[in-house]
């Protein structure tokens, strides 16, 4: 089985393992860091759960990512 995911470039950040483990830690969001596909800078955000979450998710990602950026 596969799924969708968006390839997303994070700028402001060359270390995205860090910046993953951050993220799962503050909103306990589980996104794939470049590093694992010899792409620092990026983060991998699958698109594949249920609809009624998805939401929820998202909003999560985007509060901890402008909580490690300062935005």
């Amino acid at each position: 089985e596969g799924g969708a995911f968006a390839w997303a470039k994070v700028p402001w950040a060359e270390d995205t393992l860090s910046l993953c483990e951050l993220v799962f830690a503050r909103r306990g969001v589980l996104v794939n860091p470049g590093e694992c596909f010899e792409s620092p800078g990026f983060i991998r955000v699958g698109l594949g759960q249920r609809p009624e979450s998805f939401a929820k998710s998202l909003q999560d990602l985007v509060a901890a990512l402008k909580s490690a950026r300062c935005w």
